[in-house]
């Protein structure tokens, strides 16, 4: 029951993180490429789905054994999973104020 419900959350993780890197897209496709070359924003939406071609074309995909009765690798991959799919698009955020600053 406790993997069903870790999983449950880790969809929903995936999920919402999907639309949160598209978000954060949008902006940074706002802040830097609409200026630069005279081209139209990107919806939420639209960025989204650039985000995630773009992820399919270029992710190489690593497979990593887990021991499922080993709960402390399975949290640790839990949390390391959360935390590249919140913090990741946040850092280039960040990161794309700072240089937006200097524009």
């Amino acid at each position: 029951m406790r993997f069903v419900v870790i999983g449950v959350l880790l969809f929903a993780t995936a999920i919402s993180g999907v639309f949160w890197a598209g978000y954060v897209g949008s902006v940074l496709w706002g802040w830097f490429i609409v200026p630069t070359f005279a081209v139209r924003p990107l919806s939420v939406i639209e960025a989204t789905g650039v985000t995630l071609a773009v992820k399919f074309f270029s992710h190489v995909p690593t497979i990593s054994k887990v021991n499922e009765s080993d709960e402390k690798s399975l949290m640790g991959q839990v949390a390391e999973s959360v935390s590249v799919v919140v913090f990741g698009p946040a850092i280039a955020l960040l990161f794309g104020w700072f240089v937006r600053l200097f524009m």
